[in-house]
C-alpha cells in the first residue's frame, strides 16, 4: 500500500550552521519546503531523537526553529507565515534575551524539551520538510502505471 502512496513530504536534517534566515532560504529552495516545527512535548522528543541519530557526531549545539518575536518583543510568530506559536518549550529562565534576542532554537544538551530565545544570525543546525523530490512507478506494481513513468523534479 505505501509502495502506490509514497508520501508526500521528507524531513531532511542539516547538521552544519546557518543563521535563521539562511535556515529559511535553504528549505524554501528544496521544492518550496519549510523549516521543520514541532506541536507537543512528545513531538520535541520524538524529533531530537531523530535530529540527534541523523548527527551522531553531537555537532549541534543547537536546532533553529522557524519562530522569532522580532516584530514585537515577547510574541513569537512563524517566519514563514505569521502564524502564532502554538509550543514553545521553554528552558525554566527562557525567554531571556530582550530586543537582542529574536530567534528560537531548541538546545539538545539542555534537555528534551528545551527551547531559547537566541540571535538569529548565529550558525545553528536546521531541519526542513520538503515535498517528495521524486516518484517511481513500475508497470503492475500500482493501479495506472506503465513501465517508464519515471518523474524527477
Amino acid at each position: 500500500h505505501t509502495v502506490c502512496r509514497p508520501k508526500d513530504t521528507y524531513e531532511i536534517a542539516f547538521p552544519s550552521g546557518l543563521s535563521q534566515q539562511e535556515a529559511l532560504t535553504t528549505c524554501q529552495k528544496l521544492g518550496g519546503g519549510r523549516m521543520t516545527t514541532v506541536d507537543t512535548p512528545e513531538e520535541l522528543a520524538a524529533y531530537l531523537q531523530w535530529f540527534t541519530r541523523l548527527s551522531p557526531s553531537q555537532s549541534c549545539q543547537s536546532i533553529w526553529t522557524p519562530y522569532s518575536d522580532a516584530d514585537m518583543e515577547g510574541d513569537y510568530v512563524n517566519i514563514e507565515d505569521g502564524e502564532p506559536a502554538a509550543f514553545l518549550a521553554w528552558y525554566p529562565t527562557e525567554p531571556d534575551g530582550g530586543v537582542d534576542q529574536n530567534a528560537v532554537a531548541i538546545m539538545p544538551r539542555l534537555g528534551l524539551t528545551s527551547m531559547v530565545d537566541t540571535e538569529e544570525n548565529l550558525p545553528n543546525c536546521f531541519s526542513c520538510v520538503v515535498n517528495s523530490s521524486f516518484s517511481i512507478s513500475h508497470m503492475g506494481a500500482c493501479k495506472d502505471t506503465y513501465l517508464g513513468n519515471i518523474k524527477i523534479f
